[in-house]
């Protein structure tokens, strides 16, 4: 089993610092960041993701819904256009596991028309 540093004491004391950190942002018109979290805490960004790990299960509910504030943010920001929707899409995608897809579907037929006109310069008009 991993060692992992403890900066919250508690799950409610995870919950209480999640709250103060996006009062934070809101009132400084500020992203709201797993990084800028763990800026705002002291500590690095793999410390404060160590709270959703196996092991700190009491505390997954907290790190979730911070996860989930987060992420609605950006989503906020973009719709908004509070905030560049390149940075938004860049941030779900790597920080919340957002994909692009494109869904290509093939039934295993072919359909191909082709129509070709030729014209001929041979071609003599009718009298």
């Amino acid at each position: 089993m991993a060692i992992y540093t403890r900066i919250f004491k508690s799950p409610e004391h995870l919950k209480n610092k999640i709250d103060e950190y996006v009062e934070y942002c809101y009132n400084e018109g500020k992203s709201i960041r797993c990084l800028g979290f763990a800026v705002y805490m002291g500590c690095s960004a793999n410390s404060i993701s160590n709270y959703g790990k196996e092991g700190r299960e009491e505390y997954h509910e907290e790190y979730n819904r911070f996860l989930t504030i987060c992420a609605n943010d950006a989503f906020e920001g973009m719709l908004t256009g509070k905030r560049p929707p390149v940075a938004c899409i860049f941030t779900l995608k790597v920080n919340h596991g957002y994909e692009d897809r494109q869904i290509v579907e093939n039934d295993g037929g072919v359909n191909l028309n082709i129509t070709r006109n030729i014209v001929s310069k041979d071609i003599k008009n009718d009298e």
